[in-house]
């Protein structure tokens, strides 16, 4: 899977996702998750994939993750899952980017007890700090 996208200074991100784990938008402590434009990469050969657009507001974030996260278990074999995750992101939705990330790999330590990881994981958050003319 691949998700890729591009930020323009009017606040507008514009994403392609191949079968990626949906990227989630958070304003104001609402989060709206972002499906896939299309199916994982290399399983058609004449796949095309369209471009999904959104306008962050100044204070919104964009949170990118791999399965890795959301699909981590406790010690009782569940899934961390995208309801938690999002849970999460709604009750952090004023943190700095760099303080979220820390606070969403605690709550996932937490979460975890111990169990080992089984899969790689990755994060990225991005807020858009301010307006800017289009």
């Amino acid at each position: 899977t691949i998700v890729c996208g591009r930020a323009l200074p009017s606040g507008e991100v514009e994403m392609a996702n191949a079968g990626h784990m949906p990227p989630m938008v958070v304003r104001r402590g609402e989060v709206v998750e972002i499906g896939a434009t299309g199916l994982p990469v290399g399983l058609f050969c004449q796949a095309r994939f369209t471009v999904s657009k959104i306008r962050l507001e100044p204070g919104d974030f964009l949170l990118l993750y791999t399965d890795g996260y959301t699909e981590a278990r406790n010690s009782e074999g569940e899934e961390f899952g995208r309801d938690r995750l999002g849970a999460i992101l709604a009750r952090h939705s004023g943190e700095e980017p760099r303080d979220l990330l820390a606070t969403l790999m605690g709550e996932l330590g937490n979460y975890r007890g111990g169990a080992p990881m089984t899969d790689d994981l990755s994060l990225m958050a991005l807020r858009r700090l301010h307006g800017a003319s289009a």
